[in-house]
């Protein structure tokens, strides 16, 4: 009896003693923790995953906002339109240009040319003479009715500064149109036997084109004098108290018979 005391007693006070602070049994009760901490660590892995998709995902759909270009090239879109208003004025300035009807080209020293070509070679005018203009010291006299080509030419050397008739003859060939040929020559004496007059008639087509091109006189005159268009007339004057030499010659449209 008192034996089977003891087995009861010794069986309780194990009981007990697990109860209380045993070394097995209990640890392995307690070890479930480490099985959550299992789905700790796998938590964190899947949410890198997830952060990761997003951030890719968003950043294209924001890196794309710089087609804003597309808003700044409308301004150069209308800066187009002013070289259009700028192209107008050369066409309203062309129009003066056809209205007014230059004389066709010639080539001449004096002749047929304009004032402007005239004064080009000689300079300014000087002093109104009796029906033209004299230039170069009155050495030249230039007759242009209303700013028409030159129509005739007188050059005076003067009786105290002569030259020959050949020196004569030379000057008034560059006063003439260039395509001027020669039709005749021949001398005539005034009366009393002075002046001798030294006549070269020429003939010019370019000539004839300037002149017939102006508009006519009217009341029956003729700026070509009765002679064919393009017909002009050189006159070199000499005189014997002079010793044959020359004083003055003219060049002017037309035929006048000495």
């Amino acid at each position: 009896m008192f034996k089977h005391f003891i087995a009861v007693f010794g069986l309780a006070l194990c009981i007990l003693l697990a109860g209380c602070g045993g070394e097995a049994a209990p640890p392995t009760a307690t070890t479930q923790p480490t099985a959550t901490t299992l789905p700790a660590t796998s938590v964190p892995t899947q949410r890198p995953t997830q952060t990761t998709a997003l951030v890719s995902t968003v950043i294209p759909t924001q890196t794309p906002v710089p087609v804003l270009p597309t808003e700044t090239s409308v301004p150069p879109t209308s800066s187009p339109p002013p070289p259009t208003d700028t192209p107008v004025p050369p066409t309203e300035t062309s129009i003066p240009a056809t209205s007014t009807q230059a004389p066709p080209a010639i080539e001449s020293g004096g002749l047929g040319s304009s004032i402007q070509q005239w004064e080009s070679r000689h300079g300014p005018p000087g002093k109104k003479a009796i029906i033209g203009t004299y230039y170069e010291n009155e050495r030249y006299e230039v007759v242009s009715f209303d700013s028409e080509p030159i129509q005739m030419i007188w050059v005076t050397y003067g009786d105290r500064n002569p030259v020959s008739v050949e020196d004569a003859r030379f000057e008034s060939k560059q006063l003439i149109p260039k395509d001027a040929k020669l039709l005749k020559s021949y001398k005539a004496v005034g009366e009393g036997g002075d002046p001798t007059y030294t006549v070269d008639l020429y003939s010019s087509a370019s000539l004839a084109t300037v002149i017939n091109a102006l508009p006519e006189l009217g009341l029956g005159l003729d700026r070509w004098k009765g002679a064919a268009p393009g017909t002009f007339q050189i006159t070199i004057s000499s005189y014997s108290f002079l010793q044959d030499k020359v004083p003055s010659l003219v060049i002017f449209l037309g035929e006048e018979e000495k």
